[in-house]
């Protein structure tokens, strides 16, 4: 469910990127990027730890 709701908003916001960048190239690159940017915010939010080594 979360994965759902993860995606209907990225495209949310994907879409309404596209929309602005037809209208202003500029405003849409930048919509593009902070889309991208916050993607990778919440996909890596929910995640642990993999790479650290347990205290001894």
């Amino acid at each position: 469910m979360k994965h759902a709701a993860i995606g209907a908003g990225a495209g949310v916001v994907i879409g309404t990127a596209a929309h602005v960048a037809r209208r202003t190239p500029l405003l849409g690159l930048a919509g593009v990027i902070a889309a991208g940017v916050g993607a990778l915010y919440l996909a890596g939010r929910g995640r642990k730890s993999e790479t650290s080594a347990p205290e001894a």
